[in-house]
C-alpha cells in the first residue's frame, strides 16, 4: 500500500465540499494551469493542517509549467466560448441594471416612495451586483464556496452599498441563500437567467424571489424557483 503520511509541500484540495490530495506542489501548478483550482479555491497544508486561498500559496499562480503526469482528479469541464452578441448582451443587461438601482436608490431617497419600495427584490439584487463586482476583481470567478449570503459576507462587504442586503426581509422568515452549483464558476460560462441567490421560505402568495447571473431579480413561483435550483446551470433556461 502506499504511504499516504503528508510530507513537506503536500496540500489537500478543498471544492465544493470534496477534498482531495494530498498533491505535490507541481500536481498544484498544473491544476492551477488548467483551470481546475482558482485564486480564490481552499487549500490546506497537509503537514501543517493549516488553510489558506491558492493565491496565498507562493509561486502557485506565478509559474505556466505543466508536469508530465495524470491526476485521480476528474478533468474539468471545457470552458465554453461564447459569440460576441451573447458578451455584449450580458454587458448590457449589468449596465442596465446598474442603471436601475442608480434610479432606485433615488427613488429610496425621496420621503414618498410608495409601491416602488420593494425592500426584499431591491436587497437580493444588489447582494447578486456585489458578487458580479467581485467576480471583475478575480477574473470573473465566482467565490469557490457558494452556500449563504452571511457565509459570503466577508467577500462581498467591499463591494456591498448597504450591510442589511446580507439578511431576508422575508415577513415570513428566511434565509439568503446562494445556489452552490456557481462555486468557484466563470461568470461568463454560465446563462444570463442562472439563479445566483434566492430566499430560502417563499413570500406572499406562494412566490419565491430570487437574483440571476445578469443581476437581475424577481419573484416567481417557489415550485419553479425550486425546479430552476435543481437544473443544469450550463444549460440555458428558456425564457418565459
Amino acid at each position: 500500500m502506499a504511504d499516504r503520511r503528508p510530507v513537506l509541500n503536500q496540500y489537500f484540495v478543498q471544492v465544493n465540499g470534496q477534498r482531495y490530495g494530498p498533491v505535490a506542489m507541481d500536481v498544484l501548478r498544473r491544476w492551477a494551469a488548467e483551470k481546475r483550482i482558482h485564486p480564490p479555491t481552499e487549500v490546506v497544508d497537509a503537514l501543517e493542517g493549516t488553510s489558506r486561498e491558492a493565491r496565498e500559496v507562493p509561486g502557485l499562480f506565478e509559474s505556466t509549467w505543466i508536469p508530465e503526469q495524470r491526476s485521480s482528479v476528474e478533468p474539468s469541464r471545457p470552458r465554453k466560448r461564447w459569440p460576441a452578441w451573447a458578451k455584449l448582451t450580458a454587458a448590457f443587461g449589468v449596465l442596465t441594471t446598474c442603471g436601475l438601482l442608480a434610479v432606485g436608490a433615488f427613488l429610496d431617497s425621496r420621503p414618498e416612495r410608495g409601491l416602488m419600495y420593494d425592500p426584499g427584490l431591491r436587497g437580493i439584487k444588489r447582494l447578486a451586483l456585489s458578487a458580479l463586482m467581485y467576480a471583475s476583481d478575480y477574473d470573473d470567478f465566482l467565490p469557490a464556496h457558494m452556500l449563504s449570503a452571511n457565509q459570503l459576507r466577508p467577500y462581498l462587504s467591499p463591494y456591498a452599498q448597504e450591510r442589511g442586503i446580507f439578511s431576508s426581509k422575508n415577513p415570513n422568515g428566511g434565509e439568503l441563500l446562494a445556489n452552490t452549483k456557481l462555486g468557484g464558476i466563470c461568470v461568463s460560462d454560465v446563462p444570463a437567467r442562472t439563479v445566483m441567490f434566492y430566499d430560502s421560505m417563499p413570500w406572499s402568495k406562494g412566490n419565491g424571489l430570487e437574483a440571476n447571473v445578469d443581476g437581475s431579480g424577481k419573484y416567481i413561483p417557489f415550485r419553479e424557483l425550486e425546479e430552476r435550483l435543481r437544473a443544469d446551470p450550463t444549460k440555458i433556461y428558456s425564457s418565459k
